[in-house]
């Protein structure tokens, strides 16, 4: 599946992180509204399945087609002069196969396009939160609806991104405590100036996290 670039899009719900926590349902269930979120991945997996579904009818009705005109026959072998009302009853029973095949078709369509959202969108999301980690985002989560495929890719990148996330907490308090420590040592101008700089790289640090 092509790389997307890590912005906003349509039809896919933001991951949910410090800055965007504040979102509401309504404003996720929008986002998630547009359901042709990988074109190329979503329209290839709907033709192919509507393609394999048309091999099908058609053979299907052929067989039917050739069955009716079998019991047509034969009816009108028996009783000639109903050959203008088995005929009507053959162009309606075409039509409606047809008509039958044609809903079908677009059925089959639209539930791969409903079906494929679930893998493409949820791909889409969890490409977003690796995204961020990578940026060193670490309190962004992959969140998922209840419906979604890759539920099991998305528990492992937030299982990750937890421990990536405590152990930069970790490192971030000891940074803190030396620095805390380095300014029980005195007042020099030294030990001030090192306190200050781990404090400083604690912050960087934190922003990381955050």
């Amino acid at each position: 599946m092509p790389a997307r670039p890590v912005d906003s899009m349509p039809g896919v719900a933001a991951p949910v992180s410090s800055d965007s926590a504040g979102a509401t349902a309504f404003d996720l269930l929008v986002r998630r509204r547009r359901y042709l979120v990988d074109h190329r991945y979503q329209l290839r997996v709907g033709l192919l399945t509507g393609g394999i579904a048309l091999i099908l009818l058609i053979l299907l009705n052929l067989s039917l087609f050739f069955s009716a005109r079998q019991s047509a026959d034969a009816v009108l072998s028996a009783s000639p002069e109903l050959r203008q009302f088995v005929q009507s009853q053959d162009r309606v029973q075409l039509l409606l196969t047809l008509l039958g095949s044609g809903v079908f078709l677009v059925g089959v369509m639209l539930v791969s396009i409903l079906e494929t959202h679930k893998t493409a969108g949820a791909a889409y999301q969890i490409e977003r939160v690796v995204a961020r980690i990578r940026e060193g985002r670490l309190a962004s989560r992959v969140r998922l609806r209840r419906g979604d495929n890759l539920q099991g890719v998305a528990s492992a990148i937030n299982g990750l991104a937890e421990a990536l996330h405590e152990r930069e907490m970790r490192e971030v308090e000891a940074l803190d405590g030396l620095a805390n420590r380095l300014d029980g040592m005195g007042t020099e101008a030294a030990c001030a100036e090192m306190a200050s700089d781990v404090r400083r790289l604690a912050a960087e640090r934190r922003q990381h996290i955050y």
